[in-house]
């Protein structure tokens, strides 16, 4: 589950660099959540699809 942490945020963060500022409030919005354990991982894969979304829309 750690390893899948570590995979998911590093996905998350090419698109918080790629989506500019918006997304960067939101996902240091994901990350505090995602700190509070390995519980949250699913929050984290939805956050990356809802980022995704969002890249698909510009």
């Amino acid at each position: 589950d750690k390893e899948l942490l570590k995979l998911t945020a590093a996905e998350a963060q090419r698109w918080h660099s790629k989506l500019g500022v918006d997304a960067a409030i939101w996902y240091d919005k994901e990350e505090k959540e995602r700190n509070k354990g390995v519980d949250n991982v699913h929050k984290v894969l939805d956050a990356i699809m809802k980022i995704k979304e969002i890249d698909g829309q510009h």
